[in-house]
């Protein structure tokens, strides 16, 4: 759990222990919650469209700064909900994915140049 969210918690006087518990949790599933919806957008929009290895990266990099804006945000509870710093991060990378073009699964030679190379090293 990240500091500031500990302190938070420790800091409302008007909590008894048993409700400081519930809003750790509460504020480690809301975490959870959006790294998981960050991440996962990224990765779907880049299956779909063939680009996997960029999906991971934007998946890991919007999981990265939903844990960071959620950091940042952890000390004022009304501000919260702005911790969907990693929304806007995979929507740039879903539009960049979506922007750039198919890959072609094509070999790089087809059956019949692939056997014209081996018998031309063979010596036939």
């Amino acid at each position: 759990m990240s500091p500031l969210l500990f302190a938070q918690a420790q800091s409302a006087p008007s909590l008894n222990p048993g409700q400081k518990t519930g809003v750790e949790l509460f504020y480690i599933l809301i975490v959870t919650a959006l790294v998981l919806a960050a991440g996962a957008i990224v990765i779907k929009i880049g299956a779909s469209r063939g680009h996997i290895v960029l999906g991971i990266i934007g998946g890991l990099c919007s999981a990265g700064a939903v844990a960071v804006s959620s950091f940042l945000f952890a000390a004022n509870p009304l501000l919260y909900f702005l911790a969907c710093g990693g929304l806007p991060v995979a929507i740039v990378f879903g539009m960049i994915i979506k922007f750039l073009p198919t890959p072609k699964n094509q070999p790089l030679l087809t059956r019949a140049e692939i056997e014209a190379e081996t018998r031309r090293a063979r010596g036939f």
